[in-house]
């Protein structure tokens, strides 16, 4: 994971791949803007977050200008290799034992 990490930090992505996503986030939004779901949904985020909801109306604009440097800049500014978590999931211990781990 942190080679993908740091390869997309380092050189960014293909045209090909952005064109793609932005492709695909374009019909999945198509689709979408016909359910109900959708609205309720997106009012609901932009209520919460405190955002004027006509921000809904602008995802295209900004699906649009998803470029290969966009992503690149996203990728050096919020996947910090040297700030993360690291969790390591033990089994369950056999029927009648107790849990990993104890309580």
């Amino acid at each position: 994971m942190f080679e993908q990490i740091d390869s997309l930090r380092t050189f960014g992505t293909t045209e090909e791949y952005v064109t793609k996503v932005r492709e695909m986030r374009k019909r999945e939004r198509e689709v979408a803007l016909k359910e109900n779901g959708f609205w309720v949904g997106g009012l609901q985020m932009a209520h919460f977050n405190g955002i004027d909801p006509r921000l809904l109306m602008k995802y295209g604009d900004m699906v649009d200008s998803l470029t290969v440097e966009v992503v690149q800049a996203a990728a050096r500014k919020y996947f910090d290799t040297g700030n993360y978590v690291h969790v390591t999931l033990l089994p369950e211990a056999a029927a009648g034992g107790e849990a990993a781990g104890g309580e």
